[in-house]
């Protein structure tokens, strides 16, 4: 079976109201003695960017510093050539409630730093529950802004709103916002910093059809904003001092979005399998439209590894067709963006955990082991451009992952954490 958009989102959400509340709701990161108190790692191997030196690795106060022994007040933790790695980010992720069961399933496997581009409001109070030794790290966009009966209005409307949110219908200015002029896109804009928005999502879908799907309901739910209003909405929102991500469908979308000025781009086209028979000609990249994307330095999360969800469902030879060309288009579309010299990040729109986004990217070929980590662990220092974190040298942020092997020559080695740190505390 394949899977929409739609029901993608459909699924996301009841997964987040639905999970399990029998995880751990201990969360809380090891006490730990916030004086002068030196915590040293003997004997790691520890990532320099290239691969693993062995070095000791000394905390203070949440920071790293350095390895000093001749100090009396030291805790000593030995590593026995452990692997030292950053931790791991998700820039697209929509199960980011304030809520223990859902701050343990990104710390358990290592994942510190999200981005979450399109949620509703989450209510007073919520920013004190992240950020927290013992919790994760999100930024959200709260609503998107898109056009009347436009994506992912169809989504909240008509499937969320029986499903999940009890009857509620009135969705606008709140899971989504309207775009069509600039006093629209202004009024959105300010509604969104009045909420405490960090940053801001506008959805592009099939642009070069927009004139075809504006007033079509045959696409309700399937269309977004006006391509040209794409460079309105990033600049407004600059003068508010708020990045733009879009989500985008098609090749034309990314380079709309890339034109106007985006932050990063939320999916890479041929992330789904869905029509991918009908649609495949305007998701596939050419090189002018790849420079175009690498030159404007935009950020681009591929997500691909929905495909790969969605061909383990398909049983017919079309559904098997369908999902071998979206993995052809995405080999593609991933060569000629990185030929170009373009920048990736790890998302996963909450269909997977980071490191299967990672091992459905090498299963493609076109990037190797020691490249894939890399855009890993460059993801959470580009989410939080403000923060020392990514890093494991004297200054930074003391978050890090001790594993039992080495994930340049396996990348499962990261889903085997026996260890994590994070603002200097070790995580229960």
């Amino acid at each position: 079976m394949d899977i929409s958009v739609r029901e993608r989102f459909f699924l996301l959400a009841c997964a987040t109201f639905t999970a399990s509340m029998s995880l751990s709701t201990s969360g809380a990161a090891q006490e730990a003695d916030q004086s002068d108190t030196l915590t040293l790692y003997r004997g790691a191997l520890v990532w320099d960017g290239m691969g693993f030196t062995q070095r000791d690795l000394a905390v203070r106060a949440g920071v790293i510093v350095e390895p000093v022994e001749s100090e009396q007040n030291i805790a000593i933790v030995d590593l026995d050539d452990a692997y030292v790695t950053p931790p791991l980010s998700d820039a697209h992720n929509h199960v980011t409630q304030p809520a223990d069961w859902s701050s343990n399933g990104f710390l358990s496997r290592g994942m510190f730093y999200v981005w979450n581009p399109t949620t509703i409001q989450l209510g007073e109070g919520a920013a004190d529950y992240f950020a927290r030794p013992d919790t994760f790290d999100v930024k959200v966009s709260y609503g998107g802004i898109t056009e009347p009966r436009g994506h992912p209005e169809k989504l909240y409307v008509e499937g969320l709103s029986e499903r999940v949110y009890g009857g509620r219908k009135d969705f606008l200015r709140d899971a989504f916002h309207y775009g069509r002029n600039q006093t629209e896109i202004e009024e959105a804009l300010d509604l969104l910093v009045e909420q405490g928005a960090d940053f801001v999502k506008g959805y592009l879908l099939y642009s070069e059809q927009y004139e075809d799907r504006v007033d079509n309901d045959e696409f309700y739910g399937a269309k977004g904003l006006n391509p040209v209003n794409a460079a309105i909405l990033v600049d407004q929102a600059a003068q508010r001092g708020l990045k733009v991500t879009f989500h985008v469908e098609t090749a034309a979308d990314l380079v709309v979005a890339a034109k106007a000025g985006a932050f990063a781009a939320m999916h890479l086209p041929a992330y789904g399998v869905s029509r991918m028979d009908d649609t495949f000609v305007l998701q596939t990249l050419r090189e002018d439209q790849a420079k175009i994307v690498a030159d404007s330095g935009m950020l681009l999360v591929p997500t691909y590894l929905i495909a790969r969800n969605a061909a383990s469902r398909v049983e017919t030879e079309r559904g098997k067709s369908r999902a071998a060309l979206a993995f052809a288009i995405q080999r593609h579309n991933l060569a000629l963006l990185d030929t170009a010299g373009a920048q990736f990040l790890i998302g996963t729109d909450g269909f997977g955990t980071a490191v299967a986004e990672l091992e459905h990217l090498a299963s493609l070929g076109v990037f190797d082991n020691q490249r894939l980590l890399q855009i890993a662990f460059a993801t959470g220092p580009r989410l939080f451009p403000d923060r020392r974190i990514g890093c494991l040298e004297v200054g930074c942020e003391a978050d890090f992952l001790v594993l039992e092997s080495n994930p340049l020559e396996d990348l499962s080695a990261l889903n085997s954490l026996s260890m994590r740190v994070k603002a200097g505390q070790t995580i229960e």
